[in-house]
């Protein structure tokens, strides 16, 4: 299949196909006497894993590790290590949207009135530590 087709089938877009194969996610395709890529059913699958791998929250490079580990020297320890960082990274972020949630619902039903909005006396002495990105 050529790229627009195999962008359709796995639900990317052709340029998402173009930049996988620069990054070395996908394998290099053959090429048809006219010079188009020729992508197999193989290279949809990987597509897919790819873009849902993103949509669990996984970096490219964690899902290249993946990959590799199919035909390479990566350990099944290393991609285990790399799923509970995942997933202790995950945890933090819950943390922290648990948190916004919280001071959300101290803010709730604080209705803004002349001549001061209780919203934004409130929102104003938060302790925005509190609802820092966890992530970094």
């Amino acid at each position: 299949m050529r790229t627009a087709e195999l962008a359709d089938v796995a639900g990317v877009r052709p340029s998402t196909i173009r930049f996988y194969e620069r990054q070395g996610l996908l394998p290099p395709p053959e090429r048809d006497a006219n010079g188009y890529r020729c992508w197999t059913t193989a290279d949809a699958r990987r597509v897919s894993f790819l873009r849902n791998g993103q949509l669990l929250g996984f970096t490219l490079s964690e899902l290249g590790l993946f990959l590799s580990r199919e035909g390479g020297p990566v350990s099944g320890a290393d991609v285990d290590e790399a799923i509970a960082r995942k997933s202790a990274q995950l945890d933090v972020l819950i943390e922290g949207l648990q948190h916004t949630r919280a001071a959300l619902a101290v803010i709730a039903g604080r209705h803004c009135a002349e001549p001061k909005c209780p919203l934004v006396e409130t929102v104003a002495g938060l302790d925005v530590t509190a609802l820092d990105d966890p992530m970094h």
